[in-house]
């Protein structure tokens, strides 16, 4: 989470905040549930691409559980430990 947090504020810094939102585990159910209902979210859950690129910086959390669309994916890949 802590390396999530950090690449998302980067980007958010070169990118600008509004383009750039971060999901974890280790976030609160409020936390989640106001990210849910952002605009920048909902970008991901259309058929169609927004105008400007948006990001979304996940950990595994964005890989269970979350249904979204999206063009583009950049991971890490774990060792199994």
């Amino acid at each position: 989470p802590e390396r999530a947090a950090t690449m998302a504020e980067n980007l958010g810094q070169t990118l600008g905040v509004e383009r750039v939102k971060l999901l974890t585990g280790t976030m609160r159910g409020w936390e989640r549930d106001e990210l849910t209902r952002s605009a920048l979210f909902s970008a991901f859950q259309q058929k169609e691409p927004p105008f400007e690129p948006q990001w979304l910086v996940c950990t595994a959390t964005g890989e269970v559980g979350v249904n979204i669309t999206s063009e583009r994916l950049v991971t890490e890949a774990t060792t199994a430990d």
